[in-house]
């Protein structure tokens, strides 16, 4: 058994009284005095000790009660700091709890061990540890990489939520029947960021048209008009789309194009009073 001492010395130091300090004082004290006081801690080293805990420890690793283990294979080290198969058995307790950072660390000290002892089974150890470390390693590597995913997810969804907030807002503020100017800047603002944020404007082309028409901006309405009509092909009463694109057309100077939009409005259709209103204003504009 071996018996290393480790020695450390604490002291201090106690001032005498004002009153002793006076040349009146005939005590003969000393101006001052001081003690110290040793304390010893011994460790131990037992590698028999060591062996037994990790025999002990094995044991449970192979039941599988990796937390019990754990601290056995710590105390084997503690006996014994050069114990290669004791950092080995360390490190798989660690990786049986999921505590693979750790793990890694330990693994790399059983390496480190195993590459100065002299012990018959050293390079076998050592070789375990390798295997096992790199296994380790694509582990971390495979977390890291989905939990970047899953924030890359989570972002992406953040945002498609800010984007489907910004246009259902927009959409919000065109769906009456009477649109101010600054209603409809404020609701084109909101579908342009959603643009810029990936969304498809043709998506809401009758808003994005809604919206230009208010703001007097036939020209660049028509388009987003056209791509409403052909969207609401299928729809019993497209009505409400062919009025946008008339007054996109009106907006741009397009009487001829306008008239017809508003001709498309049948009779008995939602919107037919208002096509038939816009024909009239075309007549005594012509």
């Amino acid at each position: 058994m071996t018996r290393i001492a480790l020695f450390a010395l604490a002291a201090f130091a106690v001032a005498a009284p004002a009153s002793a300090q006076t040349p009146a004082d005939t005590t003969g004290a000393p101006a001052d005095s001081a003690a110290s006081d040793t304390t010893v801690v011994v460790i131990e080293l037992d590698p028999e000790r060591a062996r037994g805990l990790y025999d002990e420890g094995v044991g449970l690793l192979r039941d599988r009660d990796y937390a019990a283990a754990l601290p056995l294979f710590d105390e084997a080290l503690v006996y014994d700091p050069e114990y290669p198969a004791a950092a080995l058995g360390r490190a798989q307790a660690l990786v049986g709890q999921r505590m693979l950072n750790d793990a890694q660390a330990a693994y790399e000290l059983a390496i480190e061990l195993a590459d100065r002892s002299d012990a018959s089974n050293a390079a076998s150890i050592k070789q375990t540890a390798e295997n096992q470390v790199a296994q380790v390693s694509q582990a971390l590597e495979n977390q890291a990489a989905a939990a970047a995913a899953a924030q890359a997810e989570a972002d992406a969804q953040a945002a498609a939520g800010a984007t489907a907030e910004k246009v259902n807002q927009a959409t919000q503020m065109l769906g009456g029947n009477e649109i101010t100017f600054e209603q409809a800047t404020e609701a084109y603002a909101l579908l342009e960021q959603a643009r810029m944020d990936g969304y498809d404007p043709n998506q809401v082309a009758f808003f994005y048209a809604k919206a230009l028409n208010a703001m007097e901006r036939g020209a660049d309405a028509i388009p987003y008009a056209e791509t409403a009509v052909e969207q609401a092909s299928d729809q019993a009463d497209p009505s409400a789309v062919y009025i946008q694109l008339g007054l996109a057309h009106m907006g741009a100077g397009n009487a001829d194009a306008a008239r017809a939009a508003f001709e498309s409005v049948q009779e008995g259709q939602a919107w037919h009073g208002w096509a038939q209103h816009y024909i009239g204003q075309l007549d005594s504009e012509g």
